[in-house]
């Protein structure tokens, strides 16, 4: 088995994260520092490539860890860990990551894995969520912001989505959207689920499972601005499901059709939306964690 670490030294603690395991880490490995948007995806497809049984262990946030996975999930035979190092981390609120160098050389003599589900938005794979709307506008708000790079070298990151959240608020114009066609209206955003948690330990989605066959769609509507703040002020233990305004759905397939170009995110990667009709689907069992005791 080939270790190999890909380390974003730009997300979050990245940089220090790989300082500290590189000082301690006693077995074979190669390190791989990525360069630009993408280039995750460009290092585990090569490594792959080259190898029979491969590891790949994420050192940065989630934006790191959805890169490599785009390249993982084509390779049966790679396996995908995680360090814990960017300024959200909902990956590491559900999958299993690492905290030290002694828990990878720990899996490592055992090297034990779980599967897990994937989504697809078109033709981009999400592993947490994938959403367009409100969610997307304040993803594409934080990103652009130097504020959000600052809160990281604080270890306050997280807080980075709740200051453009309420920033957002006040600009922000809700839509029409029709979902396996149901019309919904004054829609503030939709958010497809692998797993719960998004922004940073919201609770979106509090039911789903990343194994399960299944994704959650959980749309916000017909809701005042105050009211929209009172919803996300319980969405970090799930509470915003008890809003009538609040609608929960299950299945292996979304169909979204808008009326209009819209923000839309997939892991937290935000984009514009190129087409008025988005297909989304669970892809069961793409891909291997590699599972701390």
């Amino acid at each position: 088995m080939q270790l190999a670490f890909i380390v974003n030294e730009t997300a979050g603690q990245g940089k220090q994260v790989w300082a500290q395991l590189a000082q301690t880490l006693t077995i074979p490995y190669s390190v791989h520092k990525t360069r630009c948007p993408q280039h995750a995806t460009e290092i585990v497809t090569q490594l792959a490539r080259d190898a029979d049984a491969l590891c790949v262990i994420a050192v940065g946030g989630d934006g790191t860890i959805h890169e490599v996975l785009q390249g993982a999930i084509h390779y049966p035979h790679v396996i995908v860990g995680a360090c814990r190092a960017g300024s959200g981390n909902d990956f590491a609120r559900t999958f299993s990551t690492f905290s030290s160098a002694a828990d990878i050389e720990r899996w490592y003599a055992q090297q034990r894995t779980t599967t897990h589900d994937v989504g697809s938005w078109d033709e981009r794979i999400f592993m947490n969520n994938a959403g367009i709307g409100f969610d997307a506008y304040v993803v594409q708000l934080a990103n652009m912001s130097t504020l959000k790079k600052k809160l990281n070298r604080l270890s306050l990151g997280k807080l980075s989505y709740v200051y453009f959240l309420i920033k957002g608020l006040m600009t922000y114009n809700t839509f029409s959207v029709d979902i396996n066609g149901v019309q919904y209206d004054r829609v503030w955003f939709v958010t497809i689920s692998n797993q719960p948690y998004f922004g940073g330990g919201m609770k979106i989605a509090p039911h789903s499972k990343t194994d399960d066959g299944m994704l959650e769609c959980t749309i916000v509507h017909r809701l005042s601005r105050l009211k929209l703040l009172s919803v996300f002020m319980t969405v970090f233990w799930g509470g915003h499901t008890r809003f009538r305004e609040v609608t929960q759905l299950q299945d292996e397939t979304f169909s979204l059709h808008v009326r209009e170009a819209l923000p839309c995110h997939v892991d937290g990667e935000a984009f514009i939306n190129d087409t008025l009709h988005v297909h989304v689907a669970v892809q069961p069992h793409r891909w291997q964690n590699a599972q701390n005791e």
